[in-house]
């Protein structure tokens, strides 16, 4: 029941948690993470308009997509994501 305000543009990518049941995390630009009980479905369709599905169990903020390389998704941060190979095409439009 405890409640969490993030906001959009603080939050880098958003992935399923294969240890919880029904369990996401939210990475953001200070490299936190942040678990809650939630479907990937329901936040997909909360944040459709700011974030791309890259990957089965990833959301990517698409404003903080940099570059692309080898099926890998480099974001402000610097980190490194996983990036499905079908969706390279639509990761390439956000830069």
């Amino acid at each position: 029941d405890e409640v969490i305000n993030l906001k959009i543009s603080q939050i880098t990518y958003i992935e399923t948690e294969k240890t919880v049941s029904h369990g996401i995390t939210y990475h953001t630009m200070d490299n936190s993470r942040i678990t809650v009980r939630d479907t990937m479905e329901h936040v997909s369709q909360m944040l459709k308009k700011d974030f791309l599905q890259c990957h089965r169990s990833i959301l990517v903020n698409k404003k903080h997509i940099i570059g692309y390389e080898d099926n890998m998704i480099r974001l402000s941060n610097l980190e490194l994501i996983p990036c499905a190979f079908r969706m390279k095409n639509e990761v390439k439009k956000c830069f």
